[in-house]
């Protein structure tokens, strides 16, 4: 590869970062690293040679503005569901957190006071 694919790429992903200005840092610091990651491994394995099909490529990626509308609106389904962590829905693996609750101690209490009721039961009859 020629520096100037190399630039071609850069100033790619710098249209990225500059679009991606509005997501959470953490959402587009992802977004721009699966970008990046994505191009490093096509230009890796061969599949773009020279600076045409390189071009092609970024082409078939698509514009910057419209990655980040596409990132935008899969986070954007509104609250997340209970029990589904805040940043549910922001990347495409998500899996939700299962918050169980500790029973509270009157569950316990009565447990023993039924215990001890019933074992007197017997003399009573």
């Amino acid at each position: 590869m020629t520096d100037y694919s190399d630039a071609v790429v850069a100033e790619y992903l710098r249209r990225l970062d500059v679009a991606a200005a509005p997501l959470p840092p953490d959402r587009r610091t992802e977004l721009v690293a699966e970008i990046a990651e994505h191009i490093a491994h096509a230009r890796a394995s061969g599949q773009a040679p020279d600076e045409a099909t390189l071009r092609e490529l970024l082409d078939r990626l698509g514009e910057p503005d419209d990655i980040v509308a596409e990132a935008r609106d899969e986070g954007s389904d509104g609250p997340p569901p209970p029990g589904y962590p805040a940043g549910y829905g922001q990347g495409p693996y998500q899996v939700p957190v299962q918050h169980f609750r500790r029973p509270s101690i009157a569950l316990e209490v009565g447990a023993v006071v039924l215990m001890t009721v019933g074992s007197l039961i017997p003399f009573v009859g």
